[in-house]
């Protein structure tokens, strides 16, 4: 058992996601954390139903995400495929024990020279990029993806 990808879109599944990312990866489970979807069995189904049908979805909370992952550490051949809203979710999943060497972030709003990025978002890339994840963005699997680096948060001092 892999994880393929650790992607960040507030989208979660769509078009791009399954006409582009999916058939490139090619995983065996696609993964939503997402706290809302686990009470809004209506959307969940509706995702679950976009994905392709040899793509297991489900959709876990970062903990739950975590024992699935460490239930599954002995499965040679499978591919895992996390998707998130935010790099936030990625922060806790890794409280929880599990590695991830990259994120790689859908939208353009994280590059530096923009200032879409909430607050929050930010703090928590520089809090991944501290424990040595290297976080991306690239919107499309052909597109050349550009490393993030760690923002400079007006206001606040280094380590904070």
């Amino acid at each position: 058992m892999s994880i393929t990808i650790a992607r960040v879109d507030e989208r979660l599944i769509h078009g791009q996601i399954v006409n582009e990312w999916i058939l490139k990866v090619r995983p065996t489970h696609l993964i939503i954390i997402d706290y809302e979807l686990l009470t809004d069995l209506f959307m969940a189904n509706i995702y679950k139903a976009m994905a392709p049908f040899w793509v297991e979805v489900l959709i876990l909370s970062p903990e739950d995400t975590a024992i699935f992952l460490n239930s599954r550490q002995d499965k040679n051949g499978e591919k895992i495929f996390l998707l998130a809203r935010t790099p936030v979710i990625y922060e806790e999943l890794i409280e929880h024990g599990v590695h991830i060497s990259e994120i790689v972030l859908a939208e353009k709003k994280y590059l530096p020279q923009k200032r879409n990025a909430s607050l929050e978002n930010k703090i928590a890339i520089n809090r991944l990029l501290e424990q040595n994840v290297k976080v991306m963005v690239q919107e499309f699997p052909n597109e050349e993806a550009f490393v993030i680096e760690k923002y400079r948060i007006e206001g606040r001092r280094e380590g904070e």
